[in-house]
């Protein structure tokens, strides 16, 4: 059986500011959508909303935090979990998908 949780966000209402706790720390996400790629990204701020400490693409299958310079350790991965486990659905990340079929899963574990 797998468990995840994941963050709870969606194309609706972009640029969107949401806190989440990571590793005993609170970080400011913002979710922006690039119109002119046709892709969205994350930058992660501290809580003072003054440092930017990352920021990336949002990549379906590909682990976010990406680089040893990454301020979290813990992986989010963009996923359509029901691709994953029948085989259908979309790995196509854009305003209809992100958030419903495709979410940012968080402490993915297999039991």
């Amino acid at each position: 059986m797998i468990t995840s949780t994941y963050l709870d966000i969606s194309s609706v209402g972009l640029p969107l500011k949401r806190y989440f706790n990571f590793s005993n720390s609170v970080y400011l996400f913002k979710i922006q959508k690039n119109d002119f790629g046709q892709f969205y990204t994350i930058e992660v701020w501290d809580s003072t909303e003054k440092n930017l400490l990352f920021s990336n693409k949002i990549v379906y299958g590909q682990p976010f935090f990406d680089s040893v310079l990454a301020p979290i350790q813990d992986k989010i991965i963009p996923l359509n979990i029901d691709k994953l486990i029948n085989g259908q659905g979309t790995d196509l990340i854009d305003d209809e998908t992100l958030g419903n079929q495709i979410k940012l899963y968080t402490n993915i574990e297999e039991s």
